[in-house]
């Protein structure tokens, strides 16, 4: 599922009441949305997951962030479109209009970076004497070259590796094809280290089995992240992100000589807190986090502050909630609950955002 922003572009003094209803009727169409056109602010269509909605009397994109994908609907009069430029970063390709009665105009739009598009890669030969052969395909890309990235085809032999998808990572390197790049450590769920995209799903590679997928294996670096080299993405903003919520405890009281004691009842306060191991499944799994990243924290970070806030031997959480009420640090949570179904520790970070934000109602009332 992704999260696409629809903009609605009226030049309202020209648009016929009329015209808005037919544009209403149209959208009706690709999913539930409310029976009035303007405004629109958010909608939920099944067939691609939650979508976001903005109605603007100004040129389209104005104050939208803009990042994969964008589909523009331009409501004009007698068919006649005032197309003004649109321009970011990334730049914006379009690839199909099409006009509907009374001038409505579907303009679709995707942000691509350059060279982004996944291309057939090599299909590597089967092992020799494979008793149990199981087809992988994998995400390559290597920024020491121009070329785009690709999926690369691999054959396991089961038989020959251990039951889990970095077992079969780790035998493709060892056997095959000694330049593919991951990251992994521990290999039992506790260091984070191996979380990619696995048959669709965030996941750990060291905790999910090969024989829980159904078909080929489809191997991909976590989404919506920059990508480092093949399966590795760069985790430093999300580490950055993690550390402003200041990770440890703050004390004014003098430092006992031996351990800060703690109540067993005090103690259960962090359960199904402090077990995340900041593999940062569940953030590059939700949609505001997608598109609000530079601003928002995200489900793995705020379930860390959560963590210290709940934790009684800090004596800084009134600063902590200071520090976390923000419109777009804590807010942009839309309980979209992505989090809670990608964590590999079964945590569920919207339950702990909600408790922050009843926190902060609370201490207001």
């Amino acid at each position: 599922n992704f999260l696409i922003p629809i903009v609605l572009y009226v030049p309202t003094p020209q648009i016929t009441t009329t015209s808005k209803q037919r544009l209403a009727r149209e959208l009706h169409k690709i999913g539930d949305v409310p029976k009035s056109p303007v405004p629109i602010l958010a909608a939920l269509v099944p067939s691609v997951g939650t979508l976001s909605f903005a109605v603007h009397n100004r040129p389209p994109f104005a104050g939208v962030p803009l990042k994969t994908q964008a589909i523009l609907l331009h409501l004009v009069k007698n068919g006649q479109s005032d197309r003004q430029s649109t321009r970011s970063n990334a730049g914006v390709k379009r690839l199909k209009v099409q006009t509907f009665r009374d001038g409505v105009e579907l303009m679709v739009q995707f942000m691509l970076p350059k060279n982004s598009k996944i291309t057939a890669g090599k299909t590597w030969p089967r092992s020799a004497g494979a008793r149990n052969p199981r087809e992988f395909r994998v995400y390559r890309w290597n920024p020491d070259d121009a070329s785009n990235p690709r999926m690369d085809t691999y054959f396991v032999d089961l038989d020959d590796c251990a039951a889990m998808v970095l077992d079969a990572l780790i035998w493709i390197k060892n056997v095959i094809d000694p330049t593919l790049t991951f990251r992994r450590s521990c290999r039992e769920g506790i260091c984070g280290s191996c979380s990619m995209n696995i048959d669709g799903t965030n996941t750990l590679a060291c905790t999910m089995a090969t024989d829980k997928i159904k078909g080929v294996v489809q191997v991909y670096p976590l989404p919506h992240l920059p990508v480092i080299k093949d399966l590795v993405p760069d985790l430093s903003h999300f580490y950055a992100q993690y550390a402003s919520i200041e990770p440890w405890l703050k004390t004014v009281t003098p430092t006992p000589e031996k351990e800060w004691k703690q109540t067993p009842a005090d103690r259960a306060k962090v359960d199904g807190l402090y077990e995340c191991i900041l593999c940062a499944c569940c953030s590059t799994g939700c949609p505001s986090y997608w598109w609000t990243s530079e601003r928002f924290l995200g489900p793995a970070v705020l379930l860390q502050a959560q963590r210290w806030i709940m934790d009684s031997r800090d004596e800084a959480s009134g600063e902590r909630l200071d520090n976390l009420e923000d419109p777009f640090r804590l807010y942009r949570c839309h309980t979209i609950m992505n989090c809670a179904k990608a964590c590999p520790k079964g945590l569920n970070p919207a339950k702990a955002i909600a408790e922050i934000k009843k926190m902060l109602v609370e201490r207001q009332m």
